[in-house]
């Protein structure tokens, strides 16, 4: 079985697919894309 594990993180995304051996076949990076328009906290 393959896994493919996805970090999603502030500067940039990671994915990769781990196999049954636990070993990367595959593995990419790109940067975030930066927002438009900054996010604002929601008031609850």
């Amino acid at each position: 079985m393959t896994t493919l594990a996805i970090d999603i993180g502030g500067t940039k995304l990671a994915a990769a697919l781990i196999d049954k051996n636990l070993r990367i076949s595959q593995r990419r990076e790109l940067p975030t894309p930066r927002a438009k328009r900054r996010m604002r906290y929601v008031k609850h």
